[in-house]
């Protein structure tokens, strides 16, 4: 890729500029001249992002403008390309062959056919060389270089998937401790179960025999010898007609079957015939919200035409801008406005009128409701009051008979002695049943959950595999993607190593996991701090220059200001080693350094007055 011209409007101090680029190209300028703003146009030219992540686009318009403007012409593949760009609009691009004259719409038919072929954060690291990261470079190389890699192969996403299965590994063996926590401690095994069972039903068997007892000697007669079975008679008729007279007062705050029949029918026949067709409210608030939208939209469409008004040319196109035609358009679209707004009003009248009709509907719907649930508990009152009146006179004739049958029992102590033992007998058996029931419920329910757990249990054991195989494999992923991408960006630094003649006195590796140079020279190992200002600088951008390599990079290498602190002799060797690559890269140097500027003798070179 060759950039070769650059057009700004409204762009950071730029009114309008234009500045053309060669193979080689040098920006000079005192500071507050326009030299980082340059850079950072170009940058969003090319990606319509800004060069710094915690900045906006809209952070580069030139003071008071609500918008600003770059056209980038670039070369690539053999084909030149025009791209437009806005602070508020989208990218275009234009394209034209060899031997034709005029610009064509150009659409990429996938993003691998994408004439600049490289990502803006990739490009960012590879292709700009920024004085912010140069000085973040010389202060801490370790956590720099960890995050330059991380960032080149996107590692912070593949470090989240790495932790999320690395979780799920946890979570499926904290699973598993809990199925071991829940299941029961003893075993249970169906030859127990089946034991419990045959004493739970020995205990029955026993109790039928006090039944049959009890009922032989609980006849009638003798029986008004004992006052408590009177008592327990006459209390059990008491309760029958108390709940006789309380279902009796229930029913009586209901109305009556016909009447709750007929009133039934009337709403049943208002539903039918007064239905209206469901969702018909949401149709017309649908339609509320598309007129109040198209209001907003007119609005806003005409707020921009009048604000063309004031401006003699497009922003995008450049074309002058017709005044008579933006105010017959206004026009149009007051015409439009009243019409939405009667529209408007229109559908909020049928709006409410629906919500209305939907509102006595559901109330029609909610008696019907009551309706429905009132016949049945009136029907059940009556069934209910017609069994209570038919036990209530089967208890007065039970108490007439119990008094009647009198006094026949020899040994009336005797007998009712019997009766209260067996009655004893009989409650201690059913607490056993009870308990014999709850115990063989207990052993059914531990033995379900058992099973249940043992094929949980082997579930269990799949999943923390499966967790264990991908966290491996994820691992391997990670390992393999960091050796493939520091072996690409090693072979890079041995070619360019012989090129930087200045560092060749120092034996340049890389470290095994990260993107650490190891330097070496005359059999000592340097740290980073040892070695003078200029020896890191012409380091870090040889490490830039591998990595892009290695990696992606635009075909074009900007640089901001690199000869800060340099001495004139290192200045000399970075403008010849810039001018030696150009052919290859296109080199594009900002600078506010006179002398660093003069030593280039090939190339282009652009000054920066202070005009815009």
């Amino acid at each position: 890729m060759k950039i070769r011209r650059l057009e700004l409007e409204n762009i950071g101090r730029y009114v309008s500029r234009s500045f053309d680029f060669d193979d080689l190209t040098v920006v000079c300028g005192e500071n507050r001249t326009g030299k980082s703003t340059l850079i950072y146009a170009l940058f969003f030219a090319l990606f319509g992002t800004h060069l710094h992540s915690a900045l906006k686009t809209s952070d580069l318009c030139r003071k008071g403008q609500s918008f600003g403007s770059a056209v980038l012409d670039f070369e690539a593949g053999g084909r030149s390309f025009r791209l437009k760009r806005s602070t508020q609009g989208g990218p275009v691009l234009y394209s034209r062959n060899a031997d034709a004259e005029d610009w064509r719409p150009d659409i990429p038919d996938h993003p691998q056919t994408d004439p600049i072929g490289i990502s803006a954060e990739a490009a960012s690291l590879t292709s700009f060389f920024r004085e912010g990261e140069l000085i973040y470079f010389l202060q801490d190389i370790p956590r720099y270089n960890k995050t330059l890699l991380q960032n080149l192969v996107q590692m912070d996403d593949v470090l989240i998937v790495q932790s999320r299965f690395k979780k799920a590994l946890v979570l499926a063996r904290e699973e598993n401790k809990a199925l071991h926590q829940a299941c029961p401690l003893k075993e249970i095994s169906p030859l127990s179960l089946e034991e419990q069972k045959k004493q739970a039903e020995a205990f029955e068997a026993e109790r039928s025999r006090m039944d049959a007892e009890l009922k032989n000697m609980s006849e009638y007669v003798g029986k008004a010898v004992d006052p408590n079975l009177f008592k327990l008679l006459q209390q059990r008729r008491d309760e029958k007609a108390g709940a006789l007279e309380a279902a009796s007062a229930q029913r009586k705050q209901l109305p009556g079957l016909n009447e709750l029949a007929e009133r039934l029918k009337e709403v049943e026949a208002y539903l039918a015939a007064g239905g209206e067709p469901a969702g018909s409210s949401d149709a017309l608030q649908r339609r509320l919200g598309e007129l109040e939208r198209g209001i907003r939209d007119i609005d806003d469409e005409s707020g921009r035409l009048r604000r063309l008004e004031s401006q003699a040319r497009c922003a995008v196109c450049g074309q002058p801008i017709p005044k008579q035609r933006l105010s017959e358009l206004i026009s149009e679209l007051a015409g439009r406005k009243e019409e939405a707004e009667k529209s408007l009003q229109s559908t909020r009248r049928d709006l409410q009128n629906a919500l209305d009709a939907e509102r006595r509907l559901e109330a029609a719907r909610r008696e019907l409701e009551t309706l429905r649930r009132r016949i049945p508990e009136a029907r059940r009152l009556e069934e209910q009051i017609g069994d209570l009146k038919a036990q209530l006179l089967k208890s007065d004739e039970e108490l007439h008979q119990y008094q009647a049958l009198t006094q026949n029992l020899k040994d009336p102590e005797k007998h009712f002695q019997r009766l209260r033992e067996l009655e004893e007998e009989r409650a201690r058996l059913e607490g056993c049943i009870i308990n014999a029931r709850v115990a063989v419920r207990q052993m059914e329910q531990d033995l379900a959950l058992i099973q249940e757990c043992s094929a949980k249990f082997d579930q269990s054991r799949q999943h923390m595999l499966m967790c264990n195989i991908a966290c491996q494999a994820v691992d391997y992923a990670v390992q393999s993607l960091n050796r493939s991408l520091l072996e690409k960006v090693r072979r890079s630094i041995s070619e360019w190593a012989g090129r930087f003649t200045f560092l060749r006195e120092f034996d340049i590796e890389l470290g095994p996991q990260q993107i650490s140079p190891i330097i070496q020279a005359r059999g000592y190992q340097y740290k980073l701090n040892q070695m003078s200002k200029s020896e890191r600088i012409f380091l870090y951008l040889l490490l830039k220059l591998a990595i892009g390599d290695a990696m992606s990079h635009l075909g074009a290498f900007v640089l901001d200001d690199p000869a800060d602190g340099l001495d004139l002799k290192r200045k000399r060797m970075l403008a010849q080693l810039l001018t030696e690559i150009s052919p290859g890269r296109q080199i594009i140097v900002t600078t506010n350094d006179e002398s660093f500027a003069d030593q280039f003798s090939a190339g282009s070179r652009i000054d920066l007055d202070g005009a815009i």
